[in-house]
């Protein structure tokens, strides 16, 4: 019963870390020259992001992704929703657990389905300006007990600059010889532009900066608008 009551406290001590600071709301503009909200991020009284709501402008559900953090602000977990408008229904799709080490640099990641089979494990390590990442993905056969002989091997590896950004992730399917993508990142005084490298061709997705004292960013193009409400 002790334990059930802690469990019970830490979770509503998360929930009061979410509490509304400011609102950040993306205006697209359609061809048909019509506005619509599509996104809105929400922070808490810490400046870290505390709920995100995604593709609002969508026929039939929208995207809502909702984070939690310890005490000391640390991710530890994050759900990932659907919420369908007719039904006015909110349904878990997956979650993602955060593990730390003894330095406070996060060294992995679990991605759950909403029946709580591991779908992906994410394995973190860090060199000198450059981390590396071990995906171990179970995409099609969610498991129980994750088998890395069975998994689906890949590896992203993070390049970052003196100031700590990143400038530079190439990404492996271990399967193949070449890379599968690669991103170079370029910034300026409002947030940066990625450039994405793949055999098929090049993508440039530009991202601005919502807050001097938020350190997040969300995609932008000459087309959204974004509106900051505090």
């Amino acid at each position: 019963m002790k334990t059930k009551f802690l469990k019970l406290f830490s979770l509503l001590f998360l929930m009061g870390c979410s509490t509304k600071n400011n609102l950040v709301y993306v205006n697209e503009k359609k061809p048909d020259k019509t506005t619509v909200e599509s996104d809105v991020y929400q922070f808490n009284n810490y400046g870290n992001i505390s709920t995100k709501k995604t593709n609002l402008d969508a026929p039939r559900f929208y995207n809502i992704e909702e984070f939690y953090y310890n005490k000391d602000q640390k991710l530890i977990l994050s759900k990932f929703f659907h919420f369908f408008k007719k039904e006015k229904k909110k349904i878990l799709s997956s979650f993602k657990t955060y593990e730390y080490g003894d330095d406070g640099k996060l060294s992995k990641n679990i991605v759950y389905e909403s029946d709580s089979l591991i779908r992906v494990v994410i394995l973190h390590s860090y060199l000198p300006n450059k981390e590396i990442q071990r995906i171990y993905s179970y995409e099609m056969l969610p498991t129980k007990t994750p088998n890395i002989e069975e998994a689906i091997s890949l590896t992203d590896t993070i390049f970052y600059d003196d100031k700590n950004r990143k400038i530079k992730i190439v990404s492996y399917n271990d399967l193949f010889k070449d890379p599968s993508s690669t991103q170079f990142f370029k910034y300026n005084d409002d947030g940066y532009t990625i450039t994405r490298k793949t055999k098929n061709g090049e993508m440039e997705t530009e991202y601005k900066n919502i807050g001097d004292k938020i350190d997040y960013y969300i995609p932008f193009n000459k087309k959204s608008q974004v509106i900051i409400k505090k």
